[in-house]
């Protein structure tokens, strides 16, 4: 069995943790590579921690999608997985204008950045800044597509 025997705090502040294997012997890891067997306090995560799930059964899961509730988040997160590793996203250019959803209405913005598939947009009312998924429900442009999008389209099966 696996066990924490020290937790090192680095020059930096990041911590580390000396861990003993039954079979490898000891080695250091991040604590990103550690999970708990509790929920974790929210000081205890970062962006980037990888995050595990127990399963009831020994086999893996049929559909990844059955943890997700039914809805436009599910069809959202089908399609996106059906067009894996080419998922639809919009280009955008630096000074466009365009609608984004903010707390249930669409409200106008300007594009501040780039970067990959992300967004910065600037709500003109408030300039709060936000990063977007290039690729999110959010975006006047979703609206745009083809149905096989929208949550009410009962027509699609698994099969395409």
């Amino acid at each position: 069995m696996e066990k924490i025997v020290a937790i090192i705090t680095k020059a930096d502040g990041r911590l580390k943790y000396r861990v003993s294997f039954e079979e490898r012997g000891k080695c250091v890891l991040s604590g990103h590579h550690i999970a708990f067997d509790s929920r974790p306090k929210v000081e205890q995560l970062c962006v980037g921690a990888r995050v595990g799930r127990a399963v009831k059964t020994t086999s893996s899961v049929e559909d990844v999608l059955d943890d997700v509730p039914d809805g436009a988040h599910k069809c959202f997160m089908k399609q996106y997985l059906r067009d894996w590793p080419y998922p639809r996203t919009f280009k955008y250019a630096l000074g466009q204008h365009f609608t984004v959803e903010l707390d249930g209405v669409m409200r106008r913005c300007e594009v501040a950045a780039v970067d990959c598939s992300l967004v910065q947009v600037v709500f003109e009312e408030s300039q709060r800044r936000e990063w977007i998924y290039r690729g999110s429900m959010r975006l006047q442009h979703f609206a745009l597509l083809e149905p096989r999008w929208k949550e009410d389209d009962n027509n699609s099966s698994d099969s395409d």
